[in-house]
């Protein structure tokens, strides 16, 4: 239940944000939604200042011995397949989706106009919160490795959807889907991860695939223009 909530206030608080920024770019130009996200960056940092204790995760984490969490993450990967799998699941999911956050906007500018971007987000955050909303149902259906399998492929065959059928209609509505399959993944997957990813090298484990997500992500910047072009 913790990852669902965490995924649904984290929705909620996406939602506001879109529609705030929505408002503020309507009347105060594209660059206030940048504006008030350094106010929102600065009450976020004096509340986790001020109630957030820090966790000191195990002892060579607390030691700042990183070289020999990095040797024992490498041990367990090496040990353990499923480990390597996990891990490689989440950066091509997570690849697909900051994939997807670069080129939503060009993809609906081609096939609508005036779109109020802002409200726009805010729906597709609306759809996540529902997509973590259902985890919990899920889970009591299908264990997190089942549920997900479904997840993956109803992603695939959305996205594949949008890219063959280049209606607004058809486009915005796959769209929708997928960020309910995004709001699934997340509390799904966490659950997974828990099982599966010693709690002393989770985030060690976890950092080591987020360089080949990361290589992902600068391909897909450094291509965004021809990337959108062909879409």
């Amino acid at each position: 239940s913790t990852f669902s909530q965490a995924v649904l206030v984290n929705s909620v608080t996406a939602i506001l944000s879109g529609q705030v920024a929505q408002v503020a770019a309507s009347q105060y130009g594209l660059v206030a939604p940048f504006d008030l996200s350094i106010v929102a960056c600065c009450c976020a940092a004096f509340l986790i200042s001020s109630w957030w204790s820090e966790n000191k995760g195990s002892e060579q984490a607390q030691t700042g011995d990183s070289s020999a969490l990095l040797r024992d993450a490498v041990r367990e990967l090496s040990n353990d397949p499923v480990l390597l799998l996990a891990g490689l699941t989440q950066s091509l999911f997570e690849g697909a989706m900051y994939c997807f956050v670069f080129i939503w906007t060009p993809v609906l500018e081609n096939v609508a106009t005036d779109i109020p971007h802002g409200q726009v987000f805010a729906c597709f955050m609306a759809c996540a919160f529902i997509g973590g909303s259902l985890s919990t149902s899920v889970t009591k259906w299908q264990h997190p490795v089942i549920a997900l399998r479904y997840v993956f492929f109803s992603s695939s065959a959305i996205l594949l959807a949008s890219a063959m059928v280049p209606s607004k209609t058809v486009v915005t509505v796959c769209f929708f889907l997928f960020e309910v399959a995004v709001g699934l993944f997340w509390p799904l997957f966490g659950m997974y991860r828990s099982e599966v990813i010693p709690e002393a090298l989770r985030s060690t484990l976890m950092n080591v695939f987020r360089v080949p997500l990361n290589i992902f992500v600068v391909c897909v910047l450094s291509n965004l223009k021809s990337l959108s072009e062909s879409s």
